[in-house]
């Protein structure tokens, strides 16, 4: 349907067909954007995927503030207090199951109901690459920038 669009459609018959695409898209897509929409046209929200693994991130909170700067997360790695972080992978990051990448989102609970603090910085030992690393957390849980320390 969607590849028939015609010069003459009416703009009803455009609206159905760019939003079967739409809906397309949606189900393709790590729909990070979408959250709080409607990714389906069915009223629902959008339920993230199982988170795939656990990854420890660095501050130096108690609990999982995170820092206001790279750099404070980057001095509590292997320092200060480590926390658990539950990873959902966004669908076309390839680099691991445990390992963080942007795009992907994190959650600090197993449930994946509470988001990550946003515009916050957590330190994360990247033992695979033998680097520290900074992980600065955007809007709903989602991995904005890895930086080396």
């Amino acid at each position: 349907m969607i590849n028939d669009i015609l010069n003459g459609d009416s703009a009803g018959d455009i609206r159905a067909k760019l939003n079967e695409l739409i809906n397309i898209v949606n189900d393709y897509s790590s729909s990070q954007y979408v959250d709080a929409g409607n990714p389906g046209g069915d009223g629902g929200g959008y339920n993230p995927p199982p988170a795939s693994s656990v990854v420890m991130l660095w501050d130096n909170n108690a609990s999982p503030m995170g820092e206001t700067f790279a750099l404070s997360a980057c001095v509590a790695i292997n320092m200060n207090m480590s926390h658990d972080f539950w990873i959902s992978k966004d669908p076309m990051n390839m680099g691991g199951t445990s390992i963080p990448e942007v795009g992907d989102t994190l959650y600090t609970d197993s449930a994946l109901a509470m988001y990550a603090p946003e515009s916050m910085y957590f330190g994360w030992d990247d033992t695979t690459n033998m680097q520290h690393k900074s992980i600065e957390i955007g809007n709903a849980g989602l991995i904005s920038v890895i930086s080396n320390c």
